[in-house]
Order: C-alpha cells, then sequence, then structure tokens
C-alpha cells in the first residue's frame, strides 16, 4: 500500500515543473521546460500535515497521466523533469 505525506508530493512536484495555485484546493498545473502552461494539473488538500493514501495517489497519477509506479517514481524523485516532460511528449499529452 503506496502513501506520502502531502506536503513532501507538493514540494517534489515543484521541483519538476509543477506551478502551485492556491484556491479552494491547492492546483498543481505542469509548465514546460521552456515555460508553457499545460492542461495537466492535479490537486491537494490545504492541511499540510496530511497522508496521501493510495487511492488518492491513483487519482494524482492519472491527473498527471502517469501510471502509479511512474507517479511514486516522479514523487520520490527516481524521475525527473525532462524525463517527465518526453513521456508527455511520447504520449501526445503535451
Amino acid at each position: 500500500m503506496a502513501q506520502r505525506e502531502s506536503r513532501a508530493i507538493r514540494s517534489q512536484l515543484s521541483r519538476k515543473g509543477f506551478q502551485q495555485v492556491d484556491r479552494h484546493h491547492v492546483y498543481l498545473i505542469y509548465m514546460t521546460l521552456d515555460g508553457k502552461k499545460t492542461n495537466i494539473k492535479t490537486r491537494l488538500s490545504h492541511g499540510s500535515n496530511q497522508t496521501v493514501q493510495t487511492r488518492l495517489l491513483g487519482k494524482m497519477a492519472r491527473q498527471c497521466h502517469l501510471n502509479m509506479n511512474h507517479f511514486l517514481r516522479l514523487v520520490d524523485c527516481d524521475m525527473k523533469q525532462d524525463e517527465y516532460e518526453q513521456y508527455l511528449r511520447d504520449n501526445n499529452k503535451i
């Protein structure tokens, strides 16, 4: 069963090109390496001390156009931004 701290997810995705937009929830919108905004986004709750469980991690992975294993690699720093962006381009997501 996978789970990650929401604070760690937010931090790592921000380092991988996701820009944070605060509304009712925290939205993380992917910006390409050349600074272009994409339609790829995911969201987190404002609570910073929450643990995100497997079911919600799966939803976030789908929103980022990844399977669970690739998403966890992205969050756990095994996948760099350029690798993620190349994956998105190869799959015609951007």
